[in-house]
């Protein structure tokens, strides 16, 4: 009880005094790939691969995202949906080297820079004077800079905490803008599904669910001790926080990984039949993310444990681990990719730990480095407890 009152007592005293910009490229490979090939603009295009049936897509243009495709699909659903599709295979070191250059702009404004990935950052401006301090004259400043260095358009974000900044980069897709305030943050939270709040999985969502709870607004309607029943005490007090855009998570400049997961979900759930397949896209995914991440991640590291994740339809999940040898985190830090031995050791993995009767609703594949904690964490969009 002593927990319950003290989160509440910390949400209603809650006051936030920094100033956040999130900033997400748009449909990032893509753009790069319309920008230096003109042709490309009019129609849909994907990046990923490595063929029209096997692999996943990265990222596609906005013209393919009308027709339902979209990054995480198969390059065999993509094409089911648009017949039309071009496939170009990613050119990780173009777009690093962009993303290089545009860390550059970031930090001509602050050094508070928090990179993800390479297409979006979060930026600390609390103290930064310039556009007289005004966060929301930066960030137009911040996108004009970008597009002048670049010619890439990107979003941005506005707000008070990494939560908030991070949804309302969202907002206004493409080359747009979302600013919310401290006193709007309750009417903004409130409007939203559950679903589009960083730190809430589809296992959550589908838990709140089930006592009717769809919104961030009957979330915060509703009182911890319902949540903790079906959630648990951890998750359910992170989530009302959540709901109620509260997050204490800082920008940090720069933090090595310590596991790294690519996922897949699969809304018409997989067959045990489909799960050899499965896996060989799922290591095109992981190959295509690992690649992304920059290097000063694996310098003088070392790969300790792959780790599969399986959830059924029913929404059990299981994880497990699997130590790698020296040759084979060696292999995997060179290549960036799973070889052929070692992808065929997981498979045989997964078909042992998979349920043969039960369907597929997410398969997972990741890895946890030598010098990482010993428990599992689960990837969230958020970098960091809020």
């Amino acid at each position: 009880m002593l927990q319950n009152i003290n989160t509440i007592k910390d949400i209603t005293e809650y006051s936030p005094t920094r100033k956040i910009i999130h900033i997400d490229m748009d449909c990032f490979y893509a753009q790069v790939e319309e920008r230096d090939h003109p042709e490309l603009k009019n129609i849909p295009i994907i990046i990923g691969g490595p063929t029209p049936t096997r692999g996943v897509v990265c990222t596609a243009n906005y013209i393919a995202r009308e027709f339902g495709v979209g990054a995480g699909q198969s390059t065999y659903e993509a094409f089911k949906k648009c017949q039309h599709l071009r496939l170009l295979h990613p050119n990780f070191e173009l777009y690093k080297a962009i993303s290089a250059e545009i860390r550059k702009i970031f930090e001509q404004y602050t050094h508070k820079v928090q990179t993800v990935g390479l297409d979006e950052a979060y930026l600390d401006v609390t103290d930064v004077q310039t556009c007289n301090g005004s966060a929301t004259l930066l960030a137009q400043q911040i996108m004009v800079d970008i597009w002048n260095r670049t010619q890439l358009t990107c979003s941005a974000g506005v707000s008070f905490n990494k939560l908030v900044a991070k949804i309302a980069s969202d907002w206004n897709k493409p080359n747009g803008m979302c600013v919310i305030t401290p006193e709007q943050r309750l009417d903004f939270m409130g409007s939203l599904p559950v679903r589009k709040i960083p730190g809430i999985g589809p296992n959550s969502a589908r838990l709140l669910k089930s006592i009717n709870l769809t919104t961030a607004q009957d979330v915060m309607d509703s009182h911890l001790p319902k949540l903790t029943g079906i959630l648990g005490a951890n998750k359910a007090t992170k989530i009302y926080k959540f709901c109620h855009g509260i997050c204490h998570a800082e920008v940090e400049p720069f933090r090595l990984r310590q596991t790294f997961t690519s996922e897949t979900t699969y809304y018409e759930p997989l067959e045990f039949s489909g799960l050899e397949k499965a896996i060989d896209d799922l290591s095109v995914l992981f190959h295509h993310k690992f690649s992304a991440l920059d290097h000063a991640h694996f310098h003088q590291r070392t790969i300790a444990q792959a780790i599969l994740k399986f959830r059924d339809e029913h929404f059990n999940t299981k994880t497990k681990t699997i130590p790698l040898t020296k040759v084979e985190s060696r292999d995997l830090i060179e290549h960036r990719a799973w070889s052929d031995e070692s992808l065929e050791k997981l498979t045989e993995q997964f078909e042992v730990f998979v349920d043969k009767h039960a369907s597929i609703r997410l398969l997972g594949i990741g890895v946890r480095f030598k010098d990482s904690h010993s428990e599992q964490f689960e990837l969230r969009l958020l970098d960091e407890p809020c």
